[in-house]
């Protein structure tokens, strides 16, 4: 790995400066998020846990599972039910940082990537609330993070863990079926497609699917019921929304100001010299934005996609000011998300 900050800066000093976001970011959820009574949707998913199943009709299993966790241990309030969202969503920040650094990211590339993270709208708000999307972005990024690790260090078990991963992800949301897609397609044209041989990998498969198999003997014996749901979703609400609309989107729910961090992180994936053994996370975004495009899905599906782009991106910005020598532009950069991020709060957590 590159690098690209003094080697004087500890591990300790970007571990503290990570404590500090997260402290951030579970307080602004948990001093706000009681504002907002309850939604329809987390009444849904409360009357889910109420009826625990293998499957529904519009959804996986998972949620129903988590909500009746988290209302055994905290009870139902809206509170309570709205602290796992901001714990998984807390722990996707965490994830976010931890695949910086496995990047080559330093302390300035890891403020980046996190600041990115936690200004976004899209996060804040699906982070404050009891909602599928917030679980279902953490196994994505878990995912992501998993993929990271197992191909820097060359530990074939690792597959294992990945596939654990998707399966959980599968049993909370099926559109970690995108994610597998990107990731199988986009591994194709690098070096990696080796790893399409390895027994661990589809070992790994094995693993995702036993985990996922309670959901699948359902809409088995329940005739793929979530496949026509899913059909009449698409021919009835999902073309209504335009490609400009849903790359429009993109922007706006990341946040404008962090559009140069995410593209950043995508140029890094798939032309920097540094990010070579890492094109597969490029392709992948951009697989999954291809077919979202052709079949128009909601805007924030691609949603889980951003995180590894915003790790990427505090790499190639903490990269480009110190090549170019420019002091400036970490504070600089810095401050616009801190300010930008206050000024769109409101729009995002009921401060």
């Amino acid at each position: 790995m590159p690098e690209i900050e003094p080697t004087t800066v500890s591990s300790r000093r970007i571990a503290l400066l990570i404590l500090t976001l997260v402290g951030v970011k579970i307080l602004l959820h948990l001093l706000t998020n009681h504002r907002y009574g309850y939604h329809r949707d987390e009444l849904y998913f409360l009357a889910c846990a109420d009826h625990l199943s293998a499957g529904y009709v519009d959804h996986g299993p998972g949620i129903g599972w988590i909500a009746w966790i988290g209302r055994s241990l905290l009870g139902d309030s809206i509170r309570a039910i709205r602290f796992l969202p901001a714990l998984f969503g807390t722990g996707a920040l965490v994830l976010t940082c931890l695949i910086c650094r496995r990047l080559g990211g330093g302390f300035k590339a890891v403020m980046i990537a996190s600041l990115s993270f936690l200004i976004a709208p899209l996060f804040l708000r699906t982070h404050g609330m009891l909602n599928i999307v917030v679980f279902d972005q953490f196994w994505w990024v878990l995912t992501i993070y998993l993929v990271l690790r197992t191909l820097q260090t060359g530990n074939d078990r690792g597959w294992l863990w990945v596939g654990a991963a998707i399966g959980l992800g599968l049993l909370t949301k099926h559109t970690m079926v995108f994610l597998c897609f990107g990731l199988i397609v986009g591994i194709l044209p690098t070096p990696h497609r080796k790893q399409l041989l390895n027994p661990y990998f589809w070992g790994g498969v094995g693993v995702a699917f036993l985990i996922f198999l309670p959901n699948f003997i359902w809409q088995m014996t329940h005739d793929w019921a979530t496949l026509e749901f899913l059909r009449e979703l698409n021919a009835n609400r999902m073309q209504r929304i335009s490609r400009v609309e849903f790359l429009l989107g993109q922007v706006l729910y990341l946040n404008p100001l962090t559009l140069p961090i995410w593209i950043g992180g995508l140029w890094f994936f798939l032309f920097s010299q540094a990010g070579k053994d890492y094109r597969l996370f490029g392709w992948t975004y951009l697989v999954i934005l291809t077919f979202f495009l052709v079949v128009k899905s909601k805007v924030y599906y691609l949603g889980p996609a951003y995180p590894m782009l915003l790790a990427a991106g505090g790499v190639a910005f903490e990269s480009l000011f110190a090549h170019r020598n420019l002091r400036w532009g970490i504070p600089i950069t810095t401050a616009l998300l801190i300010i930008g991020g206050i000024a769109l709060l409101p729009l995002s957590v009921p401060v």
